[in-house]
């Protein structure tokens, strides 16, 4: 398999799995777990703010598009970056229990935008 195939697989996993948890932010069809202390303390701050977690999966939605038809995908990758280290940081701080979904979405977040590196150097300089 070409570094091409392996890109294109890679960034609709990623895309696939934004949309997925994009709209489940927004539709909550997924069950949410019973959360207690501080992450029920953090989870009850992001819902009573009323507009983050509507945004968070509007915003996962758009990027998730943008990567599946490869339509301006360094920007994409930039507004998914704030969101792919805060999911770890949760996990980190909260929840290292179930870190792996977040791992693997900033790993493919990190390596698609390590490929994309040349649209990104104009900001550098």
């Amino acid at each position: 398999m070409g570094n091409g195939k392996l890109d294109l697989i890679l960034r609709w996993i990623l895309g696939l799995i934004l949309l997925f948890f994009g709209s489940n932010s927004l539709l909550n069809f997924l069950p949410q777990p019973e959360f207690t202390g501080n992450i029920a303390t953090f989870m009850q701050g992001l819902v009573v703010a009323g507009y983050f977690m509507p945004l968070m999966g509007l915003t996962m939605i758009f990027v998730g598009i943008l990567l599946i038809i490869n339509k301006w995908v360094p920007l994409g990758l930039v507004i998914l970056a704030p969101i792919s280290i805060n999911i770890i940081m949760y996990h980190i701080f909260l929840d290292i229990s179930t870190i792996a979904p977040g791992v693997i979405v900033f790993i493919l977040n990190l390596y698609l935008g390590v490929k994309h590196i040349d649209a990104y150097r104009p900001m550098f300089r």
